[in-house]
């Protein structure tokens, strides 16, 4: 399937948007503008991947939220390896909000790297 430059993978309760009518789990930024927020971003090949957060409350008509486990037999290795590695990214976010060893909001680094640092420490 021919994909953009730059694809925004979404996901709430670690689960992925999905549009199951076309079997799309890669999106524009323009598709959910209002809707997301990004974590963080990776390189694949000749892609920009977004890995980010779908804030809205209520699902858009037409889509659904699915665990990567049940897209393993409709998708190919290429597009698995591109959500497993966008799933890693929104599970490590998620799970390292705050310091270990005080409890404070952990920031980023920087985009280009995958670690987080705590101001108060």
């Amino acid at each position: 399937m021919p994909y953009e430059k730059d694809l925004l993978v979404l996901f709430r309760d670690s689960k992925i948007l999905f549009n199951p009518f076309h079997s799309n789990f890669f999106f524009s930024k323009d598709k959910f503008s209002e809707s997301f927020n990004v974590i963080k971003t990776f390189k694949h090949n000749d892609k920009k991947i977004l890995v980010g957060t779908y804030n809205s409350n209520k699902i858009a008509e037409g889509y659904s939220l699915i665990g990567l486990r049940e897209l393993f037999p409709i998708i190919n290795s290429d597009d698995f390896f591109i959500l497993s590695k966008s799933f890693q990214i929104y599970n490590w976010s998620k799970q390292n909000k705050f310091c270990g060893a005080c409890g404070q909001k952990t920031s980023e680094v920087n985009e280009s790297e995958f670690s987080k640092f705590c101001e108060n420490c």
